[in-house]
Order: C-alpha cells, then structure tokens, then sequence
C-alpha cells in the first residue's frame, strides 16, 4: 500500500502583504504522514472502494465442516438465529479470539467505518509527479531555504506514495502586493497554478488511528469470509423463491402489513443464490415500500438488502428505457439475467416506455409497434442465463423469446 501524505502552504497570513516580492517561508510548510492511501476520493467512493476490499480480502469456498471456529468482527449483517443453523449443522461456534479462530467474518461496514475521505476538493500528486513537475513549479514561490526543506521531506518518499495538497487558496480579500507577488500563484485560476500537474481532487485513506486494525484484516494467515457470504450459507437448505412464488409474494408485498412483513420475512429466509433473480426484481418493484415496515431494520433482512438494495431504481425516470436498462445490466452482473425476467422487463419496456410513454397505444398513432419487437442487445443476450428445460417447455416458450 501506498502512504498518503498531507502538505499545507500556511499562504493567507500573507494576504494583506506589504510586500509584492514576498516568499513562503520554511515554518509556513506543514508536511505529515496522514495514513495508508487506498482510492481515489469522489462519490460514495468509500462504500464502493469497502465492497472492492472486502471481495479481494474474503473467500467463498469454505469447507465448514474443518472451519469450526468463527470470529466475528465489528458491524456485521448477521442474526443469531441464522448462525444457530450452522451451529446444528456443522458445529460451527463463535470465539472471541480472532488469532485463534478458523474464520474471521468482516462486512463492507467494517471496511467502511476504518476509511476516511475528509481529504478532497484538493490536489493530489504521486511522489514521482510532484519532485519531478510540482517541486521546480514551487520555486518561484518558496524562499530557498524553504524550497530545500521542501525537497528534502519529500526526497525520501517512495515514488508511488501519495501527497495531498489543499484546494486553491481563496483570494477575494488580498493585498495589490500580494496580487503582485510571487504568491499569486496559490491564488489564480491558469493552468500553471498550485493544482496544476496533479493526478486527481482527493483521497480515501486508513488514518494513523486506525492502522493497527487495517493490518490484521491483510494477514495472509487468516481466512476472512463476508458476512453476506454466511448469511448465504446459512439459508442453503431455506427454499429457493422460483416464478409462481415471486407472484404470490408480489401479492403480499401489496397487502396490507402484516402481509408485508410474512412476505419480506419468506425472502430473507429463503435460499439467496437460487433466488437472485426473483429478490432483484422484489427490489426493484417493491424496495421503497418495504422501508416503512418493521422487518426492514431486523438482523435477516438487513444483510438480505446490503445485496440487493443496488435494485432499488425505479424511482426515477420510469418510463424512460434507461430504468430498465440499468434493471437489465444489474440482473446480468449478478448472473440473473434468466428467460422469465428477460421477458418480465421487456414487457414493462414495452408497456411503460413505448405504449404508454410514446403513444402507441392511442387510437390517433398511425405507427404500429408490439411486444415482441422489443428485444435485448447481443451484449445482453449473450449474459442470458440459460434454464435447464425440458423439451416440451422449449417448444412452448421458443417462439416468444423477445430476440
């Protein structure tokens, strides 16, 4: 990992100058080591960034029957309940120990709450670009002695370590002098400012504090595993959610709350990788409404939407093809992309979209448009998850394949 450090000009104590030929001086330059750099800084980039740790840290093919021990690390999606079937069906047992558990159980929250992002609308530089580009830049504005101070902090950096420069210096309420002054520089707009030459606006980092917890999550001689991952092992003998049982929850979800609240308990208790498909498009359909009910904050159903609240998008734009495009590309990400949703969503395209939205359906429209002229890409056709079928069910459904 690269070491991120922070440099700050200490510039507007100069603003009401005197002195048009004043210089940054060696005590205005504060240089620190702020932690371990990790991504770059933009929106919702440390949730995005905690996802990608936690993928390239846990891993998805435990033998439970030789892991018997499991740590549980802070802020996890796990109910008791759950665990209590892997506890009767392997053994399995929660330690307090973490060095002596066979498996550590992380989340993306754990990642999250360990990363700061307070660094941004600022400049960043890696430590190659800022001696070879920044620093000749800085002479021009550095007294000599604080210019080789400068250059002596940063000498001995690795190249690939990262230094974050605050944004562009305010400069409504400076002198002419300092307008005339080498110090402009941190001030103006060109291409050749303070920000110039840098790599990007901001970062995510591990601070200092939180170092010692970061490094025990990359010991190689421990086996991490997500919490959405036990949360799947636990539901591997829960009933998968097929079609016919997506139309009847469909209907609960529509009920009154007491259906609701079965409805979403069935889902969090069923068995999640033979259900992507039916809980993304429940998601999709019936996400927002499911927030007020009191089975949305339990344990089960927390860790069941931490995968599939991404689905949650129809409340924009809903009868433009870009709701479903996104409804499509995210069902294929997941590889649930099967026959039935193809057609479910193409159908919404066709009703929603292009009868509704465009007019094909009124009787002034001199066009003519139908359901199965509505098709998916080749880049979408060629992610279609194929079913096994049965001959007879091939024939049935081969001839309405929107293709």
């Amino acid at each position: 990992m690269s070491k991120l450090y922070i440099i700050n000009m200490d510039v507007d104590r100069y603003y009401s100058t005197s002195n048009k030929h004043v210089r940054i001086q060696k005590e205005d330059i504060e240089f620190k080591i702020k932690g371990e750099y990790i991504g770059e800084h933009h929106w919702q980039a440390g949730k995005t960034r905690a996802g990608e740790i936690v993928d390239s840290l846990t891993k998805r093919d435990i033998d439970w029957s030789t892991h018997l021990t499991m740590y549980r690390y802070s802020n996890l999606s796990l109910s008791r309940d759950k665990l209590s079937l892997m506890k009767e069906k392997y053994g399995t047992r929660v330690v307090r120990d973490r060095d002596s558990a066979d498996v550590n159980v992380i989340s993306e929250k754990t990642i999250e709450k360990l990363i700061s992002n307070d660094l941004y609308y600022g400049s960043m530089w890696n430590v190659e670009t800022f001696i070879n580009k920044k620093l000749p830049q800085l002479s021009a504005v550095l007294t000599t002695e604080a210019h080789e101070y400068l250059k002596g902090l940063v000498g001995h950096l690795k190249p690939g370590d990262m230094i974050y420069g605050g944004d562009r210096y305010n400069s409504w309420n400076t002198s002419d002098e300092f307008q005339e002054s080498p110090l402009k520089y941190f001030t103006e707009s060109d291409a050749n400012n303070w920000m110039s030459e840098r790599v990007n606006n901001g970062a995510l980092y591990i601070g200092n504090d939180n170092l010692p917890a970061w490094r025990s999550l990359n010991d190689p001689n421990k086996t991490f595993v997500s919490d959405v991952y036990v949360n799947e092992v636990c539901s591997e003998d829960s009933i998968a959610l097929d079609w016919e049982q997506y139309e009847n929850i469909k209907k609960m979800l529509g009920a009154t709350s007491e259906d609701k609240s079965i409805a979403m308990t069935l889902m969090a208790n069923c068995k999640i990788e033979k259900s992507k498909t039916t809980l993304g498009l429940l998601f999709y359909h019936y996400g927002d409404s499911m927030k007020g009910t009191n089975v949305w904050n339990q344990v089960a159903f927390k860790t069941l939407r931490k995968q599939f609240d991404h689905y949650i998008i129809n409340g924009w734009n809903a009868s433009h093809t870009s709701t479903f495009s996104s409804l499509i590309q995210k069902l294929a990400e997941d590889d649930a992309l099967t026959e039935e949703a193809m057609k479910h969503v193409c159908k919404l395209v066709f009703e929603r979209v292009l009868s509704s939205g465009c007019g094909f359906s009124t009787d002034q429209c001199a066009f003519e448009m139908k359901l199965e002229d509505v098709r998916l890409t080749q880049h979408y056709k060629d992610k279609l998850k194929r079913e096994d079928k049965t001959l007879s069910e091939l024939v049935t459904v081969g001839d309405d394949l929107p293709f």
